[in-house]
């Protein structure tokens, strides 16, 4: 099964790229005032440049979704940057699971599990009012990572089927 999940645009991201391009003009000004006729030389490289920087940070946080993929009991997770680019986040047997359970962005519990976790990832859709659940595993042996997802019931139906720590939690979150 295979689900995708687009993350929330951050309307800070979009001020922060059009702040980068009037840093970039506001420059230009400046080496005008400072070195005269001369600054406009250098001008088109620096909105060149500046333009790039604004749209790599557009890119790489709002145009960003997760691909959630359950296949033989192997839970896999990619980023896809821009809707090319695919970044492997995650690729574990479901029975490797640690520890399963809903995630509240304000729960003293899971934070501290996060914060005593090698590595934390949210691979969710970044919405607080959505349902979102983690999981912990020891990724390749390199200690315990923590993950958070948001997926579908049809999604937490098949990975439930594949360990019984998942069944567990998720039978005690229906009462």
């Amino acid at each position: 099964m295979e689900l995708i999940i687009s993350k929330e645009k951050d309307s800070f991201i979009n001020l922060l790229c059009v702040l980068i391009i009037i840093l970039a003009v506001a420059l230009i000004i400046l080496l005008y005032n400072f070195a005269g006729v001369i600054a406009f030389a250098p001008a088109p490289f620096i909105l060149f440049a500046g333009g790039l920087f604004a749209r790599y940070l557009y890119i790489s946080y709002n145009k960003v979704e997760f691909e959630y993929v359950v296949s033989a009991g192997i839970l896999n997770i990619d980023k896809i940057l821009n809707q090319s680019k695919r970044l492997p986040i995650v690729k574990i047997t479901v029975s490797d699971i640690l520890s399963f359970g809903e995630y509240t962005y304000d729960d003293k519990n899971v934070y501290k599990m996060a914060k005593e976790a090698v590595k934390f990832i949210d691979c969710g859709n970044g919405n607080e009012e959505s349902l979102h659940y983690y999981f912990t595993c020891n990724y390749e042996n390199r200690g315990i990572h923590m993950y958070v997802i948001t997926p579908d019931n049809k999604f937490l139906t098949i990975l439930k089927g594949g360990n019984s720590v998942i069944n567990k939690a998720l039978m005690l979150d229906k009462k």
